[in-house]
């Protein structure tokens, strides 16, 4: 077996250790790496050096612990999580009570155990690079750092200056950490971080850590200290119920770790943390946020569905895009940022700049966030130009279509945009909804034409739905993956049925609320109820702001093309009541004034006629309207998946939560299914259909069907693609 520590002592007396974990690319703290770890320091204690120094040739120092690992022992229960974290944790302190200097020296990302390990080491040296990133991203995960993190930041910086680190999971540059003292010093190459350890090294012959330290106390003491610190502290927990609706359970838990943490000594802090950790481990929180936010992301690291057999296709030359409203604006943002050149027009040079003074805008939030420099915002704008009328494309290599949801203005428009295109150009649609099919009908080249739908707005929304049409190529859909992804946005591809896969899984939301509201069911507990399931925002308030009359289109759409496909339409109640109200009252949505809501300058409040869209006023549970909402959405991804309109696990579960705010805390609609069980699953939807109406029955008839339509989009991920 292959070392993970490689050891090297020069004349000098110092010891320099060298991390590869030879599991993987990048450094872990595996079961290899704690027993090598243990192994070194009885060698060192038996045999000690003038000093240590912790390094590696890999591109980051770590990126924490092996999340299998911490898998399998949650799965064992929480007392094997509780003397994991504690193992770990006495290897760490074994290093500081080495009675030797052991200095890390950081020349890469280092997050979680690993930075953990810096932490535990006398001193920390680490590169001045702006793009390295330092610290504890465990609670994004449903976790807390569990081999001493939280402990020592709270005991270096105290409890106000650690939440950021630890409860947000902020990840932060060299030079942050310098400044707050998590790291001893910066250099700007290796040799200099050698010659600065080495320095450290001579002038520190026996370091101890600031705990081992006499009078020793936190900075700013515990939040048990003064009554005003303490409620300070009950507040942020507060705060954080608040918005998570008892869903943020990592961040709460560590909350309550720091207070408790700073109230005590170091070693009945580290049990603290331990318990903690341990009692995370076992949620089925974290197993949901970990299979989202590491598992499901590395999956969509190896695009499941591009087509495997095309090579990287070369990135357009110059982009045009075509609608210079919110979207069109929003995309051309995206490529500019993206660094390419692009062009965009609209009908007139008018309507053009104001989508220029949209990109402004944009480039000025960035700024102000400190997401780019001035020198990144001016380059960006340069490399923006605006132009009147299709003609003002010329010289594209892909083309962009931003404009209304009308499938005749877009056949029109696309085949005027065709003609200007070069012999290897390439053209794309940006909408929610319409058949790629149908508008490729227009098309002399349908094989290099499909979907793009960015998300609204799109300098924040980091997805894409690609949506293949019946005569796309291979070649065409390989394309959109790479430029996706040279975008930073997360492809998910999806196959050309009405309304996708992203917008047909909202609809369902907002129209079973729609329909709560036809039951009689005050709006006040619907919106509640999804807030406290964990939805983003309310789903009355969402029909208000895309508009009721957006809603009237997508439903008389979707009519069409189940006509077309010789179905009937699906005539949902919610559907019955956005009509009503727009048809009858005249209430079109927030924009008008009017919608669910009525809105004032005072601000809004459900609209009383709801009362009377009712036969009679009903009640129900919190808990029977989340059910009904998250019910819905997971049946009708399920369809979605029974009818090939996608076909990837990872692709549902991050589309569910990234674009249309589907409950992260469950880790995706089909992870909530898988760990509910199928045959309990299928017995809700059963028990939902026959309260409620077919929208809540599956494609599937047994537990064992159900299983194998879950088996096989998890299978999909792992088998190479042949889409297309």
């Amino acid at each position: 077996m292959t070392d993970y520590l490689t050891e090297s002592l020069a004349d000098d007396g110092i010891l320099t250790v060298t991390l590869a974990d030879p599991s993987g690319p990048m450094n872990r703290t595996t079961g290899q790496f704690k027993d090598e770890l243990g192994a070194l320091l009885d060698r060192l204690e038996a045999n000690p050096v003038r000093g240590v120094i912790l390094l590696t040739d890999r591109a980051a120092f770590g990126v924490g612990g092996d999340v299998d690992q911490i898998a399998a022992l949650a799965a064992a229960g929480a007392e094997e999580s509780f003397a994991d974290s504690q193992r770990l944790k006495a290897l760490y302190r074994r290093i500081e009570t080495l009675g030797l200097p052991v200095v890390a020296l950081l020349e890469g990302m280092a997050v979680g155990g690993s930075f953990e390990l810096a932490l535990a080491c006398h001193a920390a040296f680490a590169l001045d690079d702006d793009r390295i990133r330092l610290g504890f991203p465990e609670c994004s995960i449903g976790l807390l750092p569990g081999a001493g993190g939280l402990v020592r930041t709270v005991h270096l910086l105290g409890c106000d200056a650690a939440q950021p680190l630890i409860v947000d999971a902020k990840l932060i540059a060299p030079a942050e950490a310098a400044r707050l003292g998590l790291v001893t010093g910066l250099a700007d190459s290796r040799e200099a971080l050698l010659t600065a350890a080495r320095d450290w090294i001579a002038a520190n012959p026996a370091p101890a850590k600031p705990w081992d330290q006499k009078r020793h106390k936190i900075p700013g003491g515990g939040h048990f200290d003064k009554r005003g610190r303490y409620l300070a502290m009950q507040g942020r927990v507060s705060g954080h119920v608040k918005r998570g609706y008892g869903h943020q359970m990592a961040e709460i838990t560590a909350l309550s770790a720091i207070c408790d943490v700073a109230a005590c000594g170091f070693a009945d802090g580290e049990r603290i943390e331990s318990r903690a950790f341990a009692r995370l481990a076992v949620s089925p929180e974290a197993t949901a946020r970990i299979g989202l936010n590491l598992k499901d992301k590395s999956t969509l690291k190896r695009a499941p569905s591009r087509p495997q057999a095309q090579p990287p296709h070369p990135m357009p030359e110059r982009v045009g895009i075509l609608g210079a409203g919110l979207m069109g604006a929003g995309i051309a943002f995206a490529n500019a940022r993206a660094g390419y050149e692009v062009i965009l027009a609209d009908v007139s040079a008018e309507a053009a700049a104001r989508g220029f003074a949209q990109i402004e805008a944009d480039v000025a939030r960035a700024l102000h966030r400190k997401q780019m420099t001035d020198a990144e915002g001016a380059a960006l704008l340069a490399r923006v130009t605006t132009g009147a009328g299709i003609p003002s494309l010329a010289g594209c290599d892909l083309m962009i279509e931003a404009v209304f949801e009308d499938i005749a203005l877009k056949r029109s428009v696309l085949a005027q945009m065709e003609a200007l295109l070069p012999a290897n150009g390439h053209l794309a649609s940006n909408t929610s909804a319409l058949s790629i099919t149908g508008i490729a009908e227009a098309l002399q080249h349908p094989e290099r034409f499909l979907g793009l739908h960015f998300f609204s707005p799109v300098d924040r929304m980091h997805l894409v739905e690609i949506v293949v049409g019946a005569q796309t190529s291979d070649a065409m859909l390989a394309l959109a993956h790479d430029y996706t992804t040279s975008l930073r946005k997360q492809p998910i591809t999806v196959a050309d049925s009405h309304g996708f896969f992203a917008s047909r899984a909202f609809q369902k939301f907002i129209y079973e609320a729609a329909a709560l509201i036809g039951e009689g069911v005050p709006a006040a507990l619907i919106e509640n109820a999804a807030l406290q399931a964990g939805y983003p925002a309310g789903p009355l308030s969402l029909i208000d702001d895309t508009a009721l009359t957006l809603s009237i289109k997508v439903i008389e759409h979707a009519a069409e093309a189940a006509i077309a496909a010789g179905k009937p339409p699906e005539d949902h109640p919610g559907e019955r009541v956005i009509f009503a109200l727009v048809n009858d009252h005249k209430r079109e949505g927030r924009r008008a004034g009017a919608g669910f809501y009525d809105y004032t300058d005072a601000g809004k409040s459900p609209w009383p006629g709801l009362s009377h869209l009712a036969p009679a006023r009903t009640t129900a549970t919190l808990d029977e309207i989340a059910e009904r909402y998250l019910t819905a959405q997971c049946c009708d991804v399920l369809r979605c998946l029974h009818e090939g309109v996608i076909q990837s696990a990872a692709e549902v579960n991050t589309g569910a939560i990234k674009a249309i705010g589907f409950p992260a805390w469950t880790g995706g609609p089909l992870r909530l299914i898988a760990s509910e069980g199928a045959g309990a699953f299928l017995a809700r939807s059963q028990r939902l259909a026959q309260r409620h109406g077919a929208r809540f029955a599956l494609p599937v008839a047994t537990a064992q069907d159900l299983l194998a339509l879950l088996d096989r989009a998890a299978a999909f991920d792992t088998a190479p693609s042949t889409q297309g």
